[in-house]
C-alpha cells in the first residue's frame, strides 16, 4: 500500500512546507514593503491634494480679493473723473465769463473811441467854422494872428 507514489508525494509535500515557510515569509514581506510604499504614496498623493486644496482656497480668496479692489479702484477712478469732468466745467464757465468780461470791456472802449473821435472831429468842424466866420468879419492883420492863437490853444486842448 505504501509505494513509491506515496513517499514521493510525501516527500514533494514536505518539501513544499519546508520551502513554504521561508518564501512565504519573504512573500509577506515583499507584500509588506509594496503595501507601505503604496500606502506611502496614497499618504502623499493625500497630503498633496490637501495642499492643492488649500492652495486653491488661498488662490479663490486672493482672487476675491483682487476683484474687490479692483471694483474699489474703478470706483475710485468714476468719482475722480466726475470731479475732473466737474472742474472742467467750471473752468470753461470762468474763461467763458472772462472773455465774455474782456469782450465786453473792448467793445466800450472801442465805444469811447468812436466817441472821442466824433467830439474831436465835432471840435475841430466847429473851430474851422468859427474861424471862418471870424475871419470873415475880421481885418486881414487881426486874422493871422488871431487864427495862431487859435491853433495853438486847440493843439493844447487836443494834446
Amino acid at each position: 500500500m505504501l509505494d513509491e507514489k506515496f513517499f514521493i508525494a510525501l516527500a514533494f509535500l514536505g518539501f513544499i512546507l519546508l520551502v513554504f515557510r521561508p518564501v512565504r515569509s519573504a512573500l509577506l514581506k515583499m507584500i509588506d514593503s509594496h503595501t507601505e510604499k503604496a500606502l506611502e504614496r496614497l499618504n502623499n498623493a493625500s497630503k498633496m491634494c490637501n495642499e492643492a486644496r488649500q492652495s486653491l482656497l488661498e488662490i479663490q480668496s486672493k482672487l476675491e480679493s483682487a476683484r474687490r479692489e479692483a471694483d474699489s479702484i474703478l470706483k475710485q477712478a468714476h468719482t475722480q473723473a466726475q470731479h475732473i469732468i466737474e472742474d472742467a466745467k467750471k473752468d470753461m464757465e470762468n474763461i467763458a465769463l472772462k472773455k465774455s468780461d474782456l469782450l465786453m470791456q473792448k467793445i466800450f472802449q472801442r465805444q469811447q473811441q468812436v466817441v472821442n473821435a466824433v467830439k474831436d472831429q465835432v471840435v475841430m468842424d466847429v473851430i474851422a467854422l468859427v474861424n471862418k466866420r471870424l475871419m470873415e468879419e475880421m481885418r486881414d492883420e487881426n486874422q493871422a494872428q488871431l487864427t495862431e492863437i487859435g491853433i495853438k490853444s486847440v493843439r493844447e486842448l487836443i494834446h
